[in-house]
């Protein structure tokens, strides 16, 4: 299976991994594509997310999203719950 998505840069020791995504995805695929867990670690633990249009924040401010079926509509910053690293996920084209 081909993942359609355009990797823009992902640097080995960085705590952020950035992609650019054509089409709206579920959060589990990108959870998945980062090897950060499975639909359980989702449902138990979760995840924060930020779109990168509202001002930054603390990481425990971020929603909490527990449900792996959440649909990541718009470009936004994903957290593991502890803030270890961030995903940049880019939907569309870079403004």
């Amino acid at each position: 299976m081909k993942i359609p998505h355009k990797e823009i840069k992902d640097t080995k020791f960085s705590i952020f991994h950035n992609y650019l995504l054509i089409e709206i995805w579920y959060i589990w695929n990108i959870i998945k594509l980062v090897k950060w867990g499975s639909n359980r670690v989702i449902r138990q633990q979760g995840f924060r997310l930020l779109p990168i249009t509202q001002e930054l924040k603390p990481i425990k401010e971020w929603e909490r999203i527990i449900d792996p079926f959440f649909l990541i509509k718009e470009s936004c910053y994903i957290s593991q719950p502890k803030g270890q690293s961030i995903i940049v996920v880019h939907i569309g084209k870079l403004p």
